[in-house]
């Protein structure tokens, strides 16, 4: 809602300086000024020093006292010129964003955000043909490099240390006050403290072999998050009481979120790993599954297709992040997202084995 509102009032500030500036202007001009959507009013040509400059075409006091009177003139400009304006990029960093950042970075140590920020902006081409700039905002080129690209200030590995100051400041401080934690972790996130404290931390959890209470606790929420699914798709017929097996559809997405709670010890990344990688009825067995030429082909090109994320280890290599899960929906035959990994990982080990062998010298 606030970010609608904060639209709302900007539109109607750029709409009153474009008529403004029309030395003679018509009725239907005025008419067209009106009715003008806000990405039409935007000037688009001066790459992010067009963004910047909303600051003299914008009376934010007045914006704030019609639009979002709970809210500082000074909140809605920043949110304005680094987050909303619809002139930014709003996607994820693209591998060639984050390379050029990291090489504007090297190079000028002793820039601002600001000036790094527009560097970025002005070498971003997105498609040559089109000439397309994907502006960043000096609080989205901050964020990006700090959250994911900075090894020197994010830890991926937690100390024992660390572990217990966050259940300390936990039992003190209560949940949602993850930022105030991460104050008190250097080299984390808020992010990370509240991972850390809900997938590992948090009483109860647990981790390694599943119990026959926690699998038969898993297949009934299973079964009664699957009936209500179907329940609510039209046309769909409740199967009856003919079976647990019988409620189960491939064309249900789990609502996993809400099926960890009826499996204490586990979190909702847990279960839909038990349950798609072991419990579903409909697996395909993997003994019997014979990979053909063709199957390997299609494993590869879908890899390609769902692998859209990288991030850079402490030896400051780039590892890919893939959807596997998205991997094994577009092979069907009831595959696994497991399956598909393990098989990637058996043909990266087959075509490393063929380049030593090609390598080894005659004797």
């Amino acid at each position: 809602m606030m970010t609608k509102k904060l639209k709302q009032g900007v539109q109607r500030c750029f709409r009153s300086a474009r008529g403004l500036v029309q030395e003679q202007i018509t009725l239907a001009e005025v008419a067209g000024i009106g009715l003008a959507r806000l990405k039409d009013l935007l000037e688009p040509s001066n790459g992010l020093v067009s963004v910047m400059n909303a600051n003299q075409t914008v009376t934010w006091d007045e914006l704030a006292r019609d639009y979002l009177p709970a809210r500082h003139p000074e909140d809605c400009r920043l949110r304005w010129i680094n987050c909303r304006d619809p002139r930014l990029e709003q996607g994820v960093f693209t591998d060639e964003e984050d390379k050029i950042l990291l090489e504007l970075l090297h190079e000028t140590r002793s820039d601002t955000w600001d000036s790094i920020a527009s560097k970025l902006s002005s070498r971003n081409v997105d498609d040559v043909l089109l000439a397309k700039i994907r502006l960043r905002s000096v609080t989205q080129c901050a964020g990006r490099f700090q959250a994911h690209l900075n090894l020197d200030l994010i830890k991926s590995s937690w100390l024992t240390e660390e572990d217990a100051q966050l259940r300390h400041f936990v039992q003190r401080n209560g949940l949602r006050r993850w930022a105030e934690a991460a104050l008190q972790l250097p080299g984390h996130t808020h992010a990370q403290a509240q991972h850390r404290w809900h997938k590992v931390l948090v009483p109860g959890r647990r981790k390694g072999t599943w119990s026959n209470h926690e699998d038969e606790s898993l297949r009934l929420a299973v079964a009664a998050y699957t009936r209500v699914k179907i329940s609510t798709v039209p046309g769909v017929r409740d199967a009856g009481d003919s079976g647990m097996s019988n409620t189960f559809s491939k064309d249900v997405t789990l609502p996993w979120s809400k099926i960890a709670p009826h499996v204490l010890s586990r979190t909702d990344v847990q279960c839909r790993e038990r349950w798609t990688n072991v419990l579903d009825p409909d697996l395909q067995n993997s003994a019997a599954m014979i990979w053909n030429t063709a199957d390997d082909d299609a494993l590869c090109t879908a890899i390609k297709e769902f692998t859209t994320f990288y991030y850079y280890n402490a030896n400051r290599s780039r590892v890919p992040v893939t959807a596997w899960s998205r991997v094994a929906e577009r092979l069907g035959q009831n595959l696994t997202d497991k399956m598909c990994r393990n098989r990637h990982k058996r043909l990266l080990r087959a075509r490393k084995t063929e380049r030593e062998c090609i390598d080894l010298p005659d004797a």
